[in-house]
């Protein structure tokens, strides 16, 4: 792959410019959550970290300068190095005071490791100087693919092809319908609910696209192609949850187009610099590295404030690592199944409901309900350490969960209070292993 150095100057300017939004952004909101009466105790000093403002933007600060100093010095890794340790402690602080980690944040720093180990590389196999910037801009745009590589390849291991079904996203469309956002999107998302086809569309477009990140880093044409559709994915989340990805939007948009060639004049060319071949393994490599991770690493919860941002954008991407199972059934995570106890596909219900799908998600399970074109998912899961409602109804250590939708809840009532005679006529004297007998 040929590198203009005006584009490795643009590179190194933007993946810098958007590190440094995200470091502010971290300093600004842990500043704003970091409320002493609501931090949950915990062993390390994090508590502490958290609560001084001092530190919190001391710690901004010297990340930005690193970032200046990286920017403005062609090849050096001392301000990537400097940038990154900065990163990782404040998005620590961060998930600890949000409680769960912000994966927008995860993508830049992921971008920037790569920019850092492409330098690396460069410098032990003893690359000339000009030619460092070009595998570690190599690095960067494999990286920044290789994000939504894992992305999509956690889709096909928790769902398989099930996942491109027009039923994810018209029940992620479902769920928002009533969200405060834009009144004009209502109609898009009612439209998403209204067309499988083009439910199916979007999430059969989803899936190539962010499996297709892996040619990412192949070329100028490659990269434009697969990021116009990328930032269309991302406006297509916008739309249909009012969820904004800004700094990987900006990386997006700074890496995938040649706004050297339309922002610059053009420049008299320079004899070519001899230089080694191209690394063309570097971004398969990465791209599989990526792979193993998502594979090898074991599902379930990930203790929230050790996760690193790095991680984050490999094994979360949008997707499950330590997310609650009330949003991976919401998101249309899980196995498809035909019974479910003593329930059905197509079985029929009071108030003219019908059971359209059963989903199991081992040990709980989503039951959906339809009737007009009206949606509605009830979940069956474990019980909360807390927070559980006064009304629940509970079925030994589950709990049956209404998911928020547009529907009210006394249009599905009587279904519901069907479904609770059913399952607690057929869990017998253990509910609870019963109910894991029937979700797995």
């Amino acid at each position: 792959m040929s590198w203009d150095p005006r584009q490795l100057r643009v590179w190194r300017l933007g993946i810098a410019a958007v590190v440094a939004f995200d470091l502010v952004r971290m300093a600004v909101d842990i500043s704003h959550l970091a409320v002493p009466s609501l931090l949950p105790p915990v062993e390390d000093l994090t508590y502490g970290l958290a609560l001084s403002h001092a530190l919190v933007w001391s710690v901004c600060l010297a990340g930005v300068v690193a970032l200046v100093h990286h920017a403005r010095a062609p090849g050096r890794m001392a301000g990537a190095v400097v940038a990154l340790a900065a990163t990782a402690l404040l998005f620590r602080l961060d998930t600890y005071v949000r409680g769960e980690p912000n994966e927008s944040l995860a993508h830049a720093s992921a971008v920037l490791w790569g920019w850092l180990g492409g330098t690396a590389i460069a410098r032990l196999g003893r690359w000339p100087a000009a030619a460092r910037e070009r595998l570690a801009a190599t690095g960067a745009a494999a990286l920044l693919g290789a994000t939504y590589v894992a992305a999509g390849a956690i889709k096909l291991v928790n769902s398989g092809l099930a996942w491109a079904q027009p039923i994810r996203i018209q029940m992620l469309a479902v769920q928002y319908l009533d969200h405060p956002h834009p009144s004009w999107l209502t109609p898009l998302r009612q439209l998403a609910v209204d067309a499988p086809a083009l439910a199916g569309t979007i999430a059969v477009a989803t899936l190539a696209l962010e499996l297709g990140g892996g040619l990412y880093f192949v070329g100028p044409r490659v990269r434009a192609i697969l990021g116009t559709g990328l930032l269309a994915m991302h406006l297509g989340i916008w739309a249909l949850t009012g969820i904004l990805f800004p700094s990987v939007m900006a990386l997006l948009l700074v890496l995938s187009f040649p706004w050297h060639r339309w922002l610059a004049p053009p420049r008299t060319p320079e004899p070519p610099e001899p230089a080694p071949a191209p690394r063309v393994w570097l971004g398969p490599a990465v791209c599989a590295l990526a792979a193993a991770l998502v594979l090898l690493i074991p599902q379930g919860r990930v203790d929230r404030p050790a996760v690193h941002p790095f991680y984050v954008a490999f094994l979360e991407g949008i997707q499950h690592i330590d997310r609650p199972v009330t949003e991976r059934l919401r998101d249309g995570e899980g196995r498809l199944t035909e019974h479910l106890g003593p329930l059905h596909a197509g079985q029929h219900l009071d108030g003219g409901w019908t059971i359209a799908h059963l989903r199991v998600l081992s040990p709980s399970a989503a039951i959906n309900v339809e009737r007009d074109g009206a949606t509605v998912q009830l979940q069956l899961v474990p019980l909360p350490d807390e927070g559980l409602p006064a009304d629940a109804w509970r079925l030994g250590g589950f709990y049956l969960r209404y998911e928020r939708s547009a529907v009210p809840t006394e249009r599905f009532q009587a279904a519901m209070e069907q479904l609770r005679a059913l399952l607690e006529g057929a869990a017998g004297a253990d509910p609870d292993q019963s109910v894991r007998h029937w979700a797995q």
